[in-house]
């Protein structure tokens, strides 16, 4: 298990469990190679800068160097380092050479919530800003960027157009809608911490490739907004904030969204409520909507969504509603392990949801966060969903290298997503059709 820590400037070093040869892809993975990336943490830190508290502060990650060297190093830019060699680093950090071949390091470096839209950024790669690098002596042995994913199923439509949509990994958010930007220790308390678990908004979701939101609607017909996102009794936002961000981002590039409306928790006391949120439904994003009959399968490809010409895909936990409905799909799988602790969570997945879901051609989402109890939120107050999702944000990822993984996945939904690699991964794995290749 990962150790939760809030220091700053700590280095963690570790191994991930070994994998075994897959029988599903190529013998040695598509993720054998070295490789650094960098993700945010998901709590926060002390910035050196002024003392205070901060979020979103960037974490140093490598992997795949059997062998480091005494000197080797990795840096944190903000401009490419490949192309000038004189950058200065704004962090950076000696590898141990006996440390193994993964490496962590938290920065005090924060990213913020600049402004991001789904203009791809010519001649950048989509880069927002900064770069990793790994030095051994003068060379760069590889580099990244922190990059946004506006169009990547445009971008990979010769590689997934003619694919199965249970044929892809799809990078997704658990709780999509409860979210709340970091604003300081004091303003935090134990009910908020173990409430929110996300950090941007849902148009920046869609922006960072996410394309599978987790929803829970409820109902309040005393208030002006009647229809909200919720996270079980949590009132968040007006579900109408969903139904913005979606038309403005699927209006802008064409990609292809998942709505799972999974859960109802308040206000839901009978179907005469279910038939008035559909009705709101079709008036906010009803021309968006992919019918049912107006593609050739319950499992159809995305150039054949894309020939419908609408892209938002949305499914809906009661079935004796979705069934009156065109424009509703069957009930998404949620493979929920509920776990609070890592390594019980990585065994559901490897020895229950993945041989069970796992290219059975169902679509479903790997429930790639821990489930906290009341116990949890009585003797760890400080931690909550962030602490939590810090916990297995770094565990998951190296998890989903695995081939016995990637190779059976369809949906990963995480908390706080820009902590853990699953986007970036999945682009790799899409493009080398390695997702149920079989299918």
């Amino acid at each position: 298990m990962v150790r939760f820590t809030i220091l700053v400037g700590i280095s963690i070093f570790f191994i991930v469990g070994s994998t075994s040869a897959a029988s599903l892809v190529h013998q040695a993975g598509i993720f054998d190679q070295p490789h650094v990336f960098l993700t945010l943490s998901s709590v926060a830190g002390l910035d050196n800068g002024n003392g205070e508290w901060a979020d979103t502060q960037f974490e140093l990650n490598w992997y795949g160097f059997d062998t480091p060297q005494d000197g080797d190093w990795v840096g944190l830019y903000d401009e490419n380092p490949t192309l000038n060699a004189s950058a200065v680093p704004r962090a950076s950090i000696l590898v141990n050479s006996t440390s193994g071949e993964k490496g962590y390091h938290k920065t005090n470096i924060r990213f913020g919530h600049p402004p991001i839209t789904s203009d791809d950024e010519v001649g950048t790669d989509n880069c927002l800003g900064y770069w990793i690098a790994y030095h051994r002596g003068t060379n760069i042995l590889v580099s990244n960027c922190f990059r946004k994913y506006p169009r990547w199923m445009k971008n990979l439509r010769e590689f997934i157009g003619g694919r199965r949509i249970s044929q892809l990994m799809i990078p997704g958010t658990h709780d999509a809608g409860a979210i709340r930007v970091y604003d300081g220790i004091p303003a935090e308390n134990p009910f908020t911490r173990y409430s929110v678990t996300q950090e941007e908004l849902l148009y920046r979701q869609f922006v960072h490739g996410i394309r599978y939101v987790d929803i829970r609607v409820s109902h309040y017909p005393a208030t002006t907004e009647k229809w909200w996102i919720n996270h079980g009794d949590v009132r968040f936002q007006p579900l109408e904030t969903l139904f913005t961000a979606v038309r403005r981002f699927v209006e802008e590039t064409g990609e292809i969204i998942f709505m799972d409306f999974h859960g109802f928790p308040v206000g839901f006391d009978n179907l005469t409520i279910h038939d008035a949120l559909l009705v709101y439904v079709v008036e906010q994003v009803g021309d968006l909507l992919v019918l049912q009959n107006a593609v050739p399968t319950g499992d159809p490809t995305p150039n054949q969504i894309w020939a419908t010409n609408r892209t938002v895909i949305l499914t809906y936990q009661v079935d004796s509603v979705s069934e009156q409905y065109p424009f509703l799909w069957p009930y998404l799988i949620h493979a929920w392990g509920n776990k609070n602790t890592v390594d019980p969570l990585e065994q559901y997945f490897e020895q229950e949801a993945l041989p069970r879901y796992g290219c059975a051609g169902v679509w479903w989402s790997a429930m790639a966060e821990m489930t906290t109890t009341a116990e949890d939120v009585l003797l760890q107050p400080l931690v909550g969903l962030r602490g939590f999702a810090q916990r297995i944000n770094l565990p998951l990822t190296y998890w989903w290298m695995r081939p016995t993984w990637y190779a059976r996945s369809m949906i990963v939904s995480t908390d706080f997503f820009l902590g853990n690699n699953i986007i970036e991964m999945a682009m790799k794995v899409n493009r080398e059709r390695a997702s149920c290749p079989s299918l």
